[in-house]
């Protein structure tokens, strides 16, 4: 988030502080403490639940377990209901499993981290997500957490891990789980861990060695976040007063641990009040600003570790707080904390006795970055790009690169530079400036060092704008990774008509900002694709290369040609020195994982530090609930041709659909959940909703529109990625994609109806790849729709099953049983098992008439169904008899041109035909066509099967010419037919 500057002579709320001491479970006692003071808020001011602390406060730092809780409640933005049965769980789950040997601590460092990750992927989805909180739903409360050097302890300065970009000292951002391991990372408790990117690692141990009361280092992190502001609430939370630790000379950790650790641990106890003590006298005149709250008896027996004791910390902390000398305490506390404008806050520089001193430092601005030595093809976009650059000189020239993250944006704006630079007729541009765009922080230290560089007294983002409108030469700016969808980008142009822009973004809503001068960064051209490979595996330098180009080429492809998997692929070849070859079957086995192997080698090919999976990974942590649950189950979904017809169907059919079984209706309570968020208040669907949530996973180009067939489409390596890595309840997920997927089938027959089932095949193959389907009716659809595409034997492979279940599962009479039987009888009939298909359809028509009735339309079918059994045996008095007695009650019951009246009609035409009652088959089927073409239109399958009907009658009847023509039209419509199902 952003330094926090004045406004003017607006009056702005103080800022309110939190700190919180370490003091292993003790640690509760500061979730209690705070929870009678979110009480008091919640009875003031009239709310209906307790308050969450990271809205009542702006920065939150914690220390060890006090770490871990301002983790919990800013970072992850919990409820202290959520915190405090979380954090009771954690301290059970951990300490209750010591290990049996001391060495690297006492208790197990994985069981640790698991379960900080549960409680990650609990509140984000994702057990991976990063400490730094740069989505678009960020909080307004910032969060660190304190951890030591291991290898440099003397100074006691602490590393920050911070949810912000802070302007200097920034630390690696880890993952949430990362931070929480360092800042609690005890040597007598938990091994230390390494955290850190190749060549840049370090260990880490428990911040308590440094500061476990970090309540200096919010006070400093206040002054530096927030400048010219003013602070009306200090708030600083102990865990009980302990007793200092002491560790006999015969101690195992005196063998184990280094002497400066033992000495740190022997400081701790008297570190937490030692701060507080000089913090107070800091204050002493301002007793409504700093407010320290620290049970002070009781707790002195309490270890850190023993977890069976969190009911005595419970009873000492609300004796402590029953106190009259605390209550009076937390009166001010609770009314600083509500102040919208308190009315003498102190100077956030104050806080920390800075002293304001001018500082002379030497700035140097950012140069851009080389492109990669193996950097190769992209010629077409660059030329645009120099001839966008080089038209109507002296005017303003914007140029935007967008694309999935790893596409090679940044690659192809560093070959751009280098190569402007370098023309024969001199540099294209009288400066570059190179702007780090990933967040509004790395945005304004560099215009902010623009400034200070470029005009005399200059040190805002202002100063740097104003100079550069000033400038009348051909400057240009590259703002790069401008990815953010909250980042207002424009804020930071110059206000002139001159200078030249280029932006670098996953996010194509910012081609408004160049709708004639941008290009989408994709896939790379398969030759230049295999030309890349080459290069890295077989570099020019080691002379002719001898690489097999047949196998590069099916390599790039298997990597659907994107820059950054071909770079790390062919790394990995040439560091190994396998072949490609091998590569290619060691990735048919392990795909993901050689994706990220990557990030260990030693030797890579540039400086980019992330992996493919890892670019992908930052942009899935920005999503909100919503569009994450979108994409994860459109990875369920084949990768192409994704519409929104598949979701609106199904939602249509999910709203009335009632499973037979109730053992099969919790399948779709996630389906049901998901599909609501894109109702109306109608309760009926609302595209505005389902294209805004598609629209935010555009924004980060992990979804792509194809605006001709007006389908989404998925890389199939984000999709593989998406299903194999980012769903963490695979059953579930694909469960709910089934229901949706299943849901959308219908038995319209109209043409569109017929265009989208044929559409579904491949969607349907993707949801089955375990072998697994949701449910009977799922199944059931699923196998009328690969049955209607004549994949017979998969369709039995689905309809099988159902069979048997619905027999025991609801009896043999039930309709559904009768229907699924139904259906398998159909599948035998195309698969020419005419006996097994007259044996089911026999049973199915004669439980139809006793269930429903002789004359019930599905009765009929199945009589119709049999009849077409007998045609097919041969058996033709027997099928006409019974044909003429279908169509005889489907004319009285549904009606003269009904689709079902048409296929008896149909049906018994063809017999006439075999017989030679050519007469009487011609009238027929001379009905079924004009009212077939009437209602489904001349493509509708239907429709062309009766054209061949009426064709080959009229052939024997010897009208070879009527015949022919109606042939020639049937082929005609058959060939539009083909480019219509393609493109389903």
């Amino acid at each position: 988030m952003a330094r926090t500057q004045p406004q003017g002579k607006k009056e702005e709320r103080g800022l309110r502080l939190l700190s919180l001491d370490g003091g292993g479970i003790r640690g509760l006692s500061e979730l209690l403490i705070l929870k009678e003071i979110m009480y008091r808020i919640q009875q003031e001011e009239g709310l209906e639940k307790l308050p969450r602390p990271c809205k009542y406060f702006d920065l939150i730092g914690g220390t060890s377990t006090g770490g871990i809780i301002a983790i919990m409640l800013g970072r992850l933005g919990m409820s202290l209901d959520e915190a405090i049965s979380a954090y009771s769980a954690l301290v059970e789950e951990v300490f209750s499993h010591p290990k049996y040997t001391f060495w690297n601590g006492k208790f197990r460092s994985t069981l640790f981290e698991q379960t900080i990750k549960d409680i990650v992927a609990k509140q984000t989805h994702f057990e991976d997500t990063k400490m730094l909180d740069d989505g678009p739903q960020r909080s307004g409360c910032k969060t660190f957490v304190c951890a030591m050097p291991a290898l440099n302890m003397s100074p006691a300065i602490p590393r920050l891990f911070r949810s912000y970009q802070a302007p200097k000292n920034q630390a690696h951002n880890c993952t949430i789980w990362e931070a929480a391991r360092a800042t609690s990372a005890s040597p007598r408790f938990f091994k230390r861990i390494v955290i850190g990117s190749q060549g840049s690692t370090e260990p880490y141990v428990d911040g308590g060695f440094g500061c476990n009361n970090p309540i200096i280092q919010v006070l400093e992190e206040a002054n530096l976040m927030y400048p010219g502001r003013k602070v009306s609430c200090i708030v600083s939370l102990g865990t009980g007063h302990p007793k200092t630790i002491r560790i006999p000379k015969s101690s195992l950790f005196q063998k184990v641990l280094p002497s400066n650790i033992l000495r740190a641990m022997q400081g701790m106890a008297m570190d937490c009040e030692r701060e507080a003590q000089t913090v107070a006298k800091r204050f002493r005149l301002r007793p409504d600003v700093y407010f320290r709250l620290n049970v002070e008896q009781g707790m002195q027996g309490v270890h850190l570790e023993q977890w069976e004791r969190l009911q005595e910390v419970t009873a000492h902390t609300r004796q402590y707080l029953a106190t009259p000398d605390v209550d009076n305490r937390i009166e001010p506390l609770v009314t600083a904390l509500r102040e919208k404008v308190k009315t003498a806050p102190v100077p956030v520089a104050e806080v920390v006795g800075a002293v304001k001193a001018e500082v002379k430092s030497v700035i140097r601005l950012k140069t851009c970055p080389q492109p990669s030595p193996v950097f190769t093809g992209r010629g077409n976009v660059i030329t645009q790009m120099t001839e966008h650059f080089a038209e109507d000189m002296g005017k303003r020239h914007i140029y935007v690169l967008y694309g999935l993250g790893g596409a090679g944006k940044s690659q192809i704006a560093y070959k751009f530079v280098q190569t402007s630079q370098t023309e024969p007729k001199g540099s294209r541009f009288s400066e570059v400036f190179f702007v780090d765009a990933t967040s509004p922080e790395t945005i304004r230290t560099d215009m902010e060092n623009i400034a200070r560089v470029k005009c005399e007294g200059g040190e805002t983002v202002e100063d740097a704008l104003r100079w550069l409108a000033d400038e009348k030469k051909e400057w240009l700016i590259l703002f790069n990774n401008a990815d953010d969808t909250s980042l207002n980008l424009s804020q930071y142009f110059p206000q002139c008509a001159h200078g030249n822009i280029l932006i670098t973004t996953r996010n194509p809503q910012l081609r408004r900002y160049a709708p004639k001068a941008n290009h989408q960064v994709a896939d790379m051209e398969p030759d230049e694709a295999k030309d890349l490979l080459i290069r890295i595996v077989d570099p020019p330098t080691k002379g002719p290369s001898h690489t097999n180009g047949d196998q590069a080429l099916s390599l790039v492809k298997e990597l659907g040609f994107f820059a950054l998997a071909i770079v790390q692929a062919g790394a990995y070849i040439a560091n190994t020195n396998i072949s490609i070859e091998e590569y290619l079957k060691l990735y048919a086995r392990c795909r993901g994982e050689l994706l990220e192997e990557y990030k260990d080698q030693v030797q890579k090919v540039d400086d980019y530090e992330w992996t493919v999976y890892t670019t992908w990974i930052i942009s899935f942590q920005r999503l909100s609930k919503e569009a994450a649950k979108f994409l994860q189950l459109c990875a369920f979904l084949h990768h192409d041709g994704i519409s929104e017809s598949i979701f609106e169907k199904g939602a249509t059919q999910l709203a009335s659909y009632h499973p037979a079984l109730q053992d099969e209706a919790q399948h779709f309570e996630d389906a049901r959940q998901f599909i609501d968020h894109f109702k109306s208040a109608r309760e009926d669907w609302d595209p505005l909703k389902f294209r805004k949530t598609v629209s935010e996973v555009q924004s980060y180009s992990l979804i792509d529109y194809d605006a001709p067939n007006q389908v989404y489409f998925i890389h199939p390596l984000v999709w593989e990625w998406t299903r194999t890595k980012m769903v963490s309840d695979t059953k579930a997920t694909c469960t709910a994609m089934q229901c949706i997927l299943g849901m959308s089938v219908s038995s319209e027959l109209k043409m569109e109806d017929f265009a989208f089932r044929r559409g579904l095949v491949r969607h349907i193959d993707s949801a089955l790849a375990d072998g697994k389907v949701t449910g009977s009716d799922i199944a059931e659809r699923f196998g009328r729709v690969l049955g209607e595409a004549g994949r017979w034997d998969d369709a039995e492979a689905l309809e099988d099953p159902v069979v048997g279940f619905r027999k025991e599962s609801l009896g043999m009479d039930h309709p559904d049983t009768l229907t699924s039987i139904a259906n398998l009888a159909t599948i035998y009939l195309n698969q020419k098992r005419l006996e097994e298909a007259q044996e089911l359809e026999l049973i199915v028509m004669e439980g139809r008439r006793k269930v429903l009735g002789v004359n019930d339309p599905k009765t009929l079918a199945a009589m119709n169904n049999l009849a077409s059994i007998y045609s097919r045996q041969g058996r033709w008095k027997e099928a006409k008899a019974l044909h003429v007695e279908v169509l005889k009650t489907k004319r009285q019951v549904l009606g003269e041109r009904h689709p079902s009246t048409l296929t008896s009609m149909s049906n018994l035409a063809w017999i006439h035909c075999k017989q030679g009652l050519l007469d009487e088959a011609e009238k027929l089927q001379s009905f079924v066509l004009e009212s077939r073409t009437e209602e489904f239109g001349e493509q509708h399958p239907s429709t062309l099967a009766a054209m061949g009907h009426l064709a080959t009658t009229l052939k024997k009847k010897g009208r070879a010419e009527a015949a022919g023509a109606l042939e020639r039209k049937k082929a005609e419509l058959e060939k539009k037919n083909e480019v219509v199902l393609s493109a389903a």
